[in-house]
């Protein structure tokens, strides 16, 4: 066990910001052995008891701005920073189930997956334009850019994803922990504010864009299927090719 803490460590990148705690990737790093065999112990304990540290919880919110206007909420960008240990924990919650969520996925879905490029369905995209211009055949093409993609996601809809596709009960559990209840702290004029997160994927957390994925499949399979002929993913958005008709939506 604690050689999947050792591997997850090492995943880490050096030089991120710390969360509540302080604690830096860096610190982790040169915790060695004894650290990797006490965080594996406590791992193992969360994993029975389906529990978690009230801290790791808790994050901190910065709000950089972009460029623009200083009175538009729209040109800054909030950043959550979440604690070090609680990524370690999750990074090694994904090494254990990144097989059952790519295996969820079709082929179609190429953004955040192993051994697949959007590259490819950018081809297949400028191939299809080309020809049918070639050839003079109608073509249409709708391009869906999700705004805020992780923000909107429901933290039921995502456990019945991961249920749905075979998922470990025992960390479907885990995952529904680490999602309730959180907290996020953000300065405004130097006060601090506390806002209660009630849905979405956390930013930052090292699951998130494999979870979202796998909702999307969930959505796509149930709802979408029937109508899209054909479908490509790129992880945080979505191509519609129309067969033989073309249809337009604002």
């Amino acid at each position: 066990m604690w050689e999947e803490v050792e591997h997850a460590v090492k995943q880490i990148r050096a030089g991120k910001s710390p969360g509540c705690d302080t604690i830096r990737p860096e610190h982790l790093k040169a915790g060695g052995l004894p650290l990797f065999k006490a965080l594996a112990q406590r791992f193992s304990r969360y994993c029975s008891e389906k529990r978690i540290p009230a801290a790791w919880k808790k994050s901190r919110t910065i709000l950089p701005m972009k460029k623009g206007d200083l009175e538009s909420l729209e040109n800054y960008r909030p950043i959550t920073l979440l604690s070090q240990v609680y990524k370690a924990v999750t990074r090694i919650i994904l090494n254990r189930i990144v097989g059952d969520l790519d295996m969820a996925m079709s082929r179609e879905q190429a953004g955040v997956r192993s051994g697949y490029s959007t590259l490819n369905h950018l081809h297949v995209v400028r191939q299809l334009t080309e020809k049918c211009g070639e050839y003079r055949i109608p073509f249409c093409i709708a391009f869906v850019d999700y705004r805020k993609a992780f923000d909107p996601v429901e933290t039921n809809a995502m456990l019945n994803a991961m249920s749905r596709y075979g998922v470990d009960s025992c960390y479907v559990d885990l995952l529904e922990e680490l999602n309730k209840g959180c907290t996020t702290e953000i300065k405004l004029f130097n006060d601090p504010c506390q806002i209660k997160i009630c849905k979405g994927v956390r930013q930052g957390y090292t699951i998130s864009p494999k979870l979202f994925a796998l909702t999307l499949e969930a959505l796509f399979n149930d709802h979408l299927s029937a109508l899209c002929e054909r479908l490509r993913l790129f992880a945080h958005d979505a191509i519609e090719e129309p067969g033989e008709t073309c249809a337009t939506a604002d």
